[in-house]
């Protein structure tokens, strides 16, 4: 339940940007408070501090010196390695294939023309690291680099709250959960509601089978922010492993309106792994299909569980489908040239064992 609504506008001319804002009561749509900004941009941070302590005085909140202390920028930064940096954080949230290949390149150009700017060098590890999964790049070449980055952002700005977050999806994918939720709880005590070190900090909680909290963190998080997209996904897994599967459909739909295809998927992975509903998962598949590209892996993989064979070929032929008619000596072949082709990424690799075993 929301009290306050801060609406405003930002339009930028030359180095010139103007920002208007104003503070309206959900209750009766009263305006509490309005104001408009004319700044140069080199001075972006202070028009930020100076709008957040109007609201704050607005609100009658008292938020403390430690507050801006940590608003405050530790240095001059070059407005244009800022402006990447904020397109670059925006992509890493879409958590797809695309977005966090230009992400990690925004970063990168970001550092190219500030190379102490500690922000960016802690959203490069993050973004890189996040390519694991998503793009299946070489784990261990990708967690080299995240260390040097993190390493580095730390240096510039140990309060920053990236680096404790970066921090902590890299103990995440180093099995060390004390040390993940360590540095998350930092990432959160210096920014409230940060919602990537609360996913992170929910994974701890999972790998260290503290199930209670990991389910408060989601719900926390939900609540903090409704249209997150992972962590709406991981709700839904979880409410799986609960064996809720209906409220899984249910936040599957409101997870159809953040990101459509991926609430199709959502659907059809509850239908089928945890309700063994072949027919119902495929018509889902397919309606994602639709959306996303009928030539996929998971309309593929829908067609091949129904027994319909000569179709999952047809949506993309598989080593699974292979393996499901007998096709062996074919499957071992592709095995083998996913590890040549892949020099051997983590991904690869494990599913080169899969395939053979």
């Amino acid at each position: 339940n929301v009290s306050y609504l801060l609406e405003g506008s930002v339009r930028k001319v030359g180095d010139t940007v103007r920002i208007t804002a104003q503070l309206v009561s959900t209750r009766d749509g009263y305006h509490l408070w309005s104001d408009t900004y004319d700044r140069k941009m080199d001075d972006i941070f202070l028009i930020q501090d100076e709008i957040s302590q109007k609201i704050a005085q607005q609100l009658q909140l008292s938020l403390g010196p430690d507050m801006w202390a940590s608003t405050e920028p530790a240095r001059d930064v070059d407005m244009q390695a800022y402006e990447l940096y904020l397109e670059g954080r925006e992509l890493v949230h879409k958590r797809d294939s695309e977005s966090l290949e230009r992400a990690t390149m925004l970063f990168d150009r970001s550092l190219r023309l500030d190379a102490n700017f500690a922000p960016s060098h802690a959203m490069l590890a993050i973004g890189r690291m996040l390519q694991i999964q998503i793009n299946d790049i070489d784990r261990q070449e990708a967690l080299h680099i995240a260390s040097q980055r993190l390493a580095r952002a730390n240096e510039l700005d140990p309060e920053l709250a990236e680096y404790h977050a970066g921090m902590a999806l890299f103990s995440n994918y180093s099995n060390n959960s004390a040390a993940a939720t360590e540095h998350a709880r930092q990432a959160l005590a210096l920014r409230p509601n940060y919602s990537d070190a609360m996913i992170w900090l929910e994974v701890a909680y999972m790998k260290s089978r503290h199930y209670s909290e990991a389910d408060q963190v989601l719900e926390d998080l939900l609540e903090a922010d409704p249209l997150n997209l992972i962590g709406r996904i991981n709700y839904i897994e979880r409410l799986n492993q609960l064996g809720r599967s209906s409220e899984a459909h249910r936040h599957a739909d409101l997870l159809m309106k953040i990101d459509k295809v991926r609430g199709m998927w959502a659907h059809g992975e509850t239908s089928l792994a945890y309700q063994g509903h072949i027919a119902e998962s495929l018509r889902w598949e397919l309606l994602a299909g639709k959306e996303y590209g009928l030539h996929s892996p998971r309309v593929s993989e829908a067609f091949r569980l129904a027994g319909e064979f000569g179709e999952a070929r047809r949506a993309g032929e598989s080593p699974v489908i292979m393996l499901s008619e007998g096709r062996r000596e074919e499957v071992a072949a592709v095995a083998i040239q996913i590890v040549e082709r892949s020099e051997g990424t983590f991904w690869a690799r494990l599913n080169a064992g899969i395939l053979l075993f």
